[in-house]
């Protein structure tokens, strides 16, 4: 997704997609395409991961794979931390 060139629009795009963010967030479990979107990664490597056990997935009976956010978070390099 390309940022708009004015930089209002700039602004107003960066603000969007952080309250969006923050509600994604807020949920307790996530799925796996939502996870992968997250992490910019595909949906197969998210799976492999849950598979091989670098990544906490639960699956209730025969339902769908869903990822606790704790599981996310540790994923994610600690607050403040530059990549």
């Amino acid at each position: 997704m390309a940022l708009p060139l004015h930089p209002q629009g700039q602004e107003n795009f960066l603000k969007k997609r952080e309250k969006k963010m923050e509600w994604q967030l807020s949920k307790r479990f996530f799925r796996p395409d939502e996870v992968a979107r997250f992490l910019a990664l595909s949906r197969r490597t998210i799976y492999r991961m849950i598979r091989d056990g670098r990544l906490q997935g639960v699956k209730w009976g025969a339902g769908p794979w869903r990822i606790p956010k704790e599981a996310l978070l540790a994923l994610l390099p600690p607050e403040g931390q530059e990549i």
